[in-house]
């Protein structure tokens, strides 16, 4: 009995596998290795501990622009100068729209920079940029923030007496700092127990995001008991 249901489980994949097939030709994709369906092909990604390696042997096979699938999710790879520049570049406003995924959706809400898309975004992104340059983005004004907080980070590097050391949370700190100044107008001391806190909650954050790169592909493994993947941390 088990035989059998593994019999037409394997026939029912087959006639799947066939129908997307015909179905990915009529809809012109550009061409990619095979994939199983609701699987993708994984293996062509973690075939080489270098991510930039698998996809540089992918771009060499393939050309330019090929597909990919991530689970169930088309993805289309673009490589090279001259067809990135074509994309972002001479049609930028036909390839500006977020694709619809876990971050966009349901932890974005379609909201802010990173989220949203058509109108909203171009919206939030002159709101940001009008906000920045009144704050002194991209004037001279803030090259004196910036060499001030460079002697610091020079200070702080300094006391390491020339001892191996994680330089992370010194160029995170210093690099904070300048967004502060010119976003808030104060400045943390590398050792302020409040400023180690935030970030702290933002590398906690950016940890979860990875983390939860599985759900993005399949994302009905949100909905599973527990929060396994710390989707619910995110909001």
């Amino acid at each position: 009995m088990y035989l059998n249901l593994i019999s037409i489980g394997l026939l029912l994949l087959a006639i799947l596998t066939v129908w997307i097939y015909k179905r990915q030709y009529r809809t012109k994709l550009p061409p990619g290795p095979w994939h199983i369906p609701f699987i993708g092909n994984p293996w062509e990604l973690t075939a080489d501990p270098d991510l930039r390696k698998s996809l540089r042997r992918l771009h060499k096979q393939y050309g330019d622009i090929y597909r990919l699938y991530m689970g169930p999710k088309l993805a289309v790879v673009i490589s090279g100068y001259e067809a990135i520049k074509e994309v972002f570049v001479k049609r930028g406003g036909e390839f500006s729209d977020r694709p619809d995924s876990l971050v966009t959706n349901f932890i974005g809400e379609k909201q802010g920079l990173v989220s949203s898309s058509g109108e909203l975004w171009k919206e939030h992104r002159k709101f940001a940029l009008t906000t920045l340059r009144n704050f002194g983005f991209g004037k001279t004004s803030l090259e004196g923030k910036i060499q001030t907080e460079v002697s610091i980070l020079l200070s702080e590097i300094a006391t390491q007496h020339e001892q191996p050391f994680n330089i992370k949370h010194i160029v995170q700190t210093s690099v904070s700092n300048v967004i502060n100044a010119m976003a808030f107008g104060e400045h943390f001391n590398h050792d302020d127990p409040r400023f180690a806190k935030i970030m702290k909650m933002i590398d906690e954050n950016m940890e979860n995001i990875g983390s939860n790169n599985v759900v993005a592909f399949f994302p009905f493994l949100r909905y599973l008991p527990g929060d396994l993947f710390r989707v619910k941390k995110k909001r």
